[in-house]
């Protein structure tokens, strides 16, 4: 059966990736590190990544050594200690750009400008890059396929990378219950495809990230993928639908950057202030800018 067209494919502006279009008032690392988490805040100890550097005649390579976190849940009966990572896309996968053409995710710089799905107008959008992750290496990862032939490689393995599960309008992790074979999702042709298949791949493999400047989603493998500060409101026909909450007062954020405050909408969220300052701290530390990878 032939993939049900949702919207056209986007009218893009191939102007919009030239360099002399970009913004060019970008932070440098310097710049960005002053503006971390401030004030009274303890970060994380999540540990930063460990750098091996390889060298021949000819070729340098760099891998980055995952920084695994162990959680402990303790109940009256027993306690489990589980071992986790940042769901990611790996290696190879190719990202959309906001002038039609794609690019590997490991070669995808802050200069770069992507197409996003924009949720408050039900729409085909572009925006800057919030956050892109340093790379890492894993021992498995997730094979997703989809009925448009499309497929995608993510991590963690038992939750994978969240994609846009149109039946519980949301972004949700691939290899859970709540998305189960035939989910249908959403592509970058404006179609709705469907989720045929789920498996995981024992081999070493490099993994990156990336979150867009307040959309925070984007289309890797043609697949429309994010986090979960994407889901600010229910999605009705690929569009918000919003209530009358009441937004949390910049005042509240005190430890967290501009950066942050506005790029993942935290004036709309509904998670914990200490959960988001968690969440934001994850990813400076983790943050190829301030690592000075770019």
């Amino acid at each position: 059966m032939p993939n049900k067209k949702f919207f056209s494919t986007p009218n893009v502006d191939k102007s919009l990736n030239n360099p002399d279009n970009q913004i060019k008032n970008k932070q440098s690392p310097t710049q960005a590190s002053t503006q971390k988490l401030r004030g009274s805040y303890t970060p994380v100890t999540t540990a930063l990544p460990t750098i091996i550097t390889t060298s021949s005649t000819t070729t340098t390579s760099t891998k980055f050594i995952i920084p695994t976190t162990s959680t402990t849940s303790t109940t009256s009966t027993s306690t489990t200690t589980t071992t986790t990572t940042i769901p990611c896309l790996v290696r190879g996968t190719m990202v959309l750009l906001s002038n039609g053409r794609h690019k590997k995710i490991e070669n995808i710089k802050y200069k770069d400008r992507l197409m996003v799905w924009n949720f408050d107008d039900g729409k085909f959008d572009s925006a800057r890059i919030l956050w892109i992750k340093v790379p890492q290496v894993h021992n498995n990862h997730n094979l997703i396929k989809f009925s448009d032939g499309s497929e995608l490689k993510t991590l963690q393995t038992e939750l994978g990378h969240r994609i846009f599960n149109i039946e519980k309008g949301m972004f949700t992790y691939p290899m859970t219950d709540d998305t189960p074979i035939g989910t249908h999702t959403f592509n970058e042709k404006g179609e709705t495809v469907t989720l045929v298949s789920k498996e995981v791949v024992n081999n070493e493999v490099e993994y990156y990230n990336i979150i867009t400047d307040k959309h925070m989603n984007l289309f890797t493998n043609t697949i429309l993928t994010s986090c979960r500060y994407n889901n600010i409101y229910p999605v009705v026909g690929m569009k918000f639908v919003k209530d009358d909450r009441e937004l949390r007062p910049r005042s509240e954020f005190i430890n967290i950057s501009d950066k942050y405050y506005t790029g993942l909408r935290l004036s709309e969220q509904k998670f914990k202030l200490s959960e988001i300052e968690k969440y934001v701290e994850d990813r400076i530390m983790l943050d190829v800018e301030e690592l000075e990878l770019v």
